[in-house]
């Protein structure tokens, strides 16, 4: 069984990098594996994404009309297949104050592909909020 989930993050990270290749070495590749096929942790994760795409919609309803008011930076990803930068047109009637920012030639894995531009983005973001 943990073959299955080590090739099924292999592919994942490759579908969803732009390069379409790792975007991290094989050692760090082994690190990410050895915690992504521990099977006492695979539910959580995928639980995750089960329950954020099938939550019951009257669960959301006390939220509906709410509006997040911290600060807030969202991050995304010109070539991202997993959450493309056009799911996110309405996010921001969501907040009132957003700063989302697009990162070119990167895919899913904004940390590993564009770990420089991301930490850029990450700094400037926090030196705007002037917090000592």
């Amino acid at each position: 069984m943990k073959f299955f989930y080590k090739e099924y993050l292999k592919w994942m990270m490759e579908y969803g990098s732009y390069k379409k290749s790792l975007p991290i070495d094989e050692i760090t590749f082994e690190f990410y594996s050895k915690n992504f096929c521990d099977e006492s942790k695979t539910p959580a994760y995928l639980n995750l994404y089960r329950t954020l795409f099938t939550k019951d919609p009257s669960d959301w309803k006390p939220f509906i009309d709410k509006i997040i008011t911290i600060p807030t930076l969202w991050i995304l990803a010109s070539h991202d297949p997993f959450v493309p930068p056009h799911m996110s047109s309405v996010i921001s009637n969501k907040f009132s104050n957003i700063k989302i920012e697009t990162l070119e030639e990167c895919g899913h894995w904004i940390p590993e592909e564009q770990p420089e531009a991301c930490h850029d983005v990450i700094v400037k973001f926090i030196k705007k909020l002037n917090i000592n």
